[in-house]
């Protein structure tokens, strides 16, 4: 039988593993599906025009019509509801 600090046995006493099924305290209730609930934090959207100059929507909305094929599509490659919610989009991160 091999001596403790040989090469056959680590020189500490090897844990004992212990595993059963058992809660402690009150699972937490899930659903039957996955689904979030308010917003996550979001870095703000980024358009092609330069905040606080006078034509950041204009440089902004060609952009994207340019590279969607229109703004219905650009708003709904980008997540936003409708049109409108990325005008407001656009709006926002110019400053107007």
């Amino acid at each position: 039988m091999p001596t403790r600090g040989s090469e056959a046995e680590p020189p500490y006493p090897r844990p004992r593993l212990i595993f059963r099924n058992k809660v402690i305290g009150s699972p937490i209730p899930v659903g039957n599906f996955p689904m979030a609930f308010g917003n996550f934090i979001q870095p703000p959207p980024k358009f092609a025009g330069t905040p606080g100059k006078a034509n950041c929507h204009g440089q902004s909305v060609s952009a994207l019509a340019k590279q969607y094929g229109g703004l219905n599509n650009a708003a709904a490659a980008l997540g936003y509801p409708s049109v409108s919610a990325l005008q407001n989009a656009i709006m926002e991160f110019c400053g107007a």
